[in-house]
């Protein structure tokens, strides 16, 4: 066992994520892609070395803005879905007036044609 590992094991630690993977890339790192989606609001997450986490800043500003990347769109959809349940959200209001478009249709203008 490793330093890191017994330094976790040791610990009260509900979920330990390890990943034996050289972390010079985000590439094929798959515990990480998991630790991406496992995260939420509120937990902690505790590496024993930053160096265990990114092997650059690059690579750390990377992971974070991507979290954070994710956690706006679930905080977006969470709002849509409580909106819908109050009838509040319809979506976007639609630019295309269909009349017009039946109209050139049936007078035997093309798709291409209408689209213009």
């Amino acid at each position: 066992m490793t330093i890191q590992q017994e330094a976790l094991a040791n610990s009260d630690l509900e979920n330990i994520i390890l990943e034996y993977v050289c972390g010079t890339s985000t590439q094929g790192r798959d515990e990480l892609n998991t630790l991406h989606n496992f995260l939420r609001e509120g937990n902690e997450l505790i590496v024993t070395r930053v160096d265990r986490l990114a092997q650059s800043l690059l690579d750390l500003v990377g992971v974070f803005a991507e979290f954070e990347t994710n956690l706006r769109k679930e905080r977006r959809m969470d709002g849509i879905a409580q909106t819908k349940e109050r009838g509040v959200y319809a979506g976007r209001k639609g630019t295309i007036d269909v009349e017009k478009v039946n109209e050139l249709k049936s007078s035997g203008m093309g798709a291409s044609a209408i689209v213009r």
